[in-house]
């Protein structure tokens, strides 16, 4: 019983800690309308581009976002976005 309570406490951890990276990138491009990974990130599509104008703008608008404070309590990217790089007014 023990071996199977650790084997399904271990199968949610990586479940949990997976899913994120599987899922959340692609949203990301969905959400604000980015044409492919490399609008934000370098060619490898994982090392970030802190050098580019939109990844910096991204970097900060997801921490206010994780923040959850304000206006931004409670949304996503898509919330406002609506699927455009700048969000409509």
């Amino acid at each position: 019983m023990k071996k199977l309570v650790a084997f399904l406490g271990a199968a949610v951890f990586l479940m949990v800690v997976t899913s994120g990276v599987v899922v959340a990138k692609p949203a990301w491009k969905k959400d604000v309308g980015a044409e492919n990974c490399a609008t934000c990130h370098l060619d490898d599509k994982k090392a970030p581009n802190p050098g580019n104008k939109t990844w910096k703008s991204a970097k900060d608008m997801a921490g206010k976002v994780a923040a959850g404070k304000g206006e931004f309590a409670g949304k996503s990217c898509g919330d406002c976005h609506k699927g455009q790089m700048k969000p409509p007014k």
